[in-house]
């Protein structure tokens, strides 16, 4: 599973209210979908910018 960096988290709530932490609710769920969908598995420590969540992944194959 995937785990939201608290710095993002906070900063989305603080930004965006309620809104935002139904985002972040919901963003590990989407982010191990779009791995599962593309096949890649996590490869590193989740990363994250002022707005978005970086996830290091391996494509293996």
């Amino acid at each position: 599973m995937i785990v939201i960096p608290e710095a993002l988290a906070r900063g989305t709530v603080e930004r965006e209210g309620a809104p935002g932490a139904v985002w972040i609710a919901r963003l590990p769920a989407l982010a191990e979908e779009l791995m599962r969908r593309w096949e890649c598995v996590p490869d590193g420590a989740v990363l994250h910018g002022g707005v978005g969540l970086v996830v290091p992944v391996l494509r293996p194959g």
